[in-house]
């Protein structure tokens, strides 16, 4: 296993530094960018305090994430795995708040 590195992030004009395993941080950037890019779209749409805009896209997430949880012909196994990367980035992400 490879030593984990820090990494920026930013979403919606916040930068976010975050531990990682190296070849995961593309993936979180990708990640981010998809998440900035949603929130943008969603404050498009009015006037909304960030919070809001964080629960909605939170909700989104994991609302396309359940679905593809019981999606047919997903084994448990990878169902397994997804889950327990999922909960290390929301870890990471929590760390990182808790910095701030």
């Amino acid at each position: 296993m490879s030593k984990p590195i820090q990494t920026n992030i930013e979403i919606y004009g916040q930068v976010f530094t975050i531990r990682t395993e190296p070849d995961e941080e593309k993936n979180l950037q990708r990640v981010a960018t998809e998440v900035n890019e949603f929130l943008r779209e969603l404050s498009r749409k009015g006037a909304v305090p960030l919070h809001r805009l964080a629960l909605m896209a939170a909700f989104q997430y994991a609302y396309e994430l359940d679905i593809t949880r019981n999606c047919q012909g997903i084994s448990k196994e990878l169902t397994e795995e997804m889950n327990k990367k999922i909960d290390d980035i929301i870890g990471k992400l929590q760390d990182a708040l808790e910095q701030e």
